[in-house]
């Protein structure tokens, strides 16, 4: 994404990231970043990624990540200019369903041209507005934002349910 993006300004990558999350969501009922998003003022923030972000600007505090964790993070993610990300190292595509490689393009392509105000703007959707400030938001608001109806909101929440029930 950070190819596709150029030099992506930290605000354009996270809201092209949260596009690509409700997407997924919405459309085949399964996370493609598999990250909770916070809600902040200019929009959705995926908390993991944003870790991995201060980690190649500079900016980790966190004492419990290995050196060799760093440095891998720092090889393939580099921050430029104030706040601008640069991949570092192609991506493993193979990573990737095809599904949730079609809601990345589109995603992408979603906000390519969208100015920092108008992403600001339309990431300020139902899912956003129903989370606190600085709060996590609502997987199925989430979905529901990107258009899911009822029977995939249905199945969305067993999932979930069941996801939370095999990891304890």
């Amino acid at each position: 994404m950070v190819q596709q993006l150029g030099t992506p300004d930290y605000h354009k990558a996270f809201r092209t990231l949260y596009f690509a999350e409700r997407k997924c969501l919405a459309t085949y009922g399964n996370t493609i970043v598999g990250d909770g998003f916070i809600k902040m003022e200019a929009g959705p923030v995926p908390t993991e990624i944003y870790d991995l972000v201060k980690i190649a600007d500079g900016r980790n505090n966190d004492k419990r990540l290995s050196e060799e964790y760093i440095n891998s993070v720092k090889k393939q993610l580099g921050a430029v200019k104030p706040y601008n990300l640069k991949a570092l190292a192609d991506p493993d595509m193979d990573f990737f369903a095809e599904t949730e490689k079609e809601c990345l393009h589109c995603a992408i392509e979603f906000c390519r041209h969208w100015s920092y105000s108008e992403l600001k703007e339309v990431s300020h959707d139902m899912a956003w507005g129903a989370a606190s400030m600085s709060g996590v938001m609502d997987t199925l608001k989430i979905a529901a934002a990107g258009g899911a109806d009822e029977d995939a909101i249905k199945y969305l929440e067993e999932s979930i349910s069941n996801s939370h029930y095999y990891s304890l």
